[in-house]
């Protein structure tokens, strides 16, 4: 969706892309490093990131554990 969408409309999604969103894009790629970190190791890596400070990265770390936390507490009701 987020790959493709941009052939429809430029817009698409943009508020959310790494891009304009470092921090969002830190937050869930920290908790999918957390999650999966073999498959996963350098996915923090990402260009944009760069600018994220370490004082920012450790808060954005602490709201990844919450994610994580709440997500395997309230697995979804399927």
């Amino acid at each position: 969706m987020w790959r493709y969408g941009r052939l429809f409309d430029d817009a698409f999604m943009s508020p959310l892309r790494t891009r304009t969103c470092p921090a969002l894009t830190y937050t869930l790629a920290s908790a999918l490093k957390k999650v999966a970190s073999e498959s996963n190791e350098r996915i923090l890596d990402i260009v944009q990131l760069g600018d994220v400070s370490e004082e920012k990265r450790r808060s954005l770390d602490v709201v990844a554990e919450k994610i994580i936390t709440t997500v395997r507490c309230h697995p979804p009701q399927c």
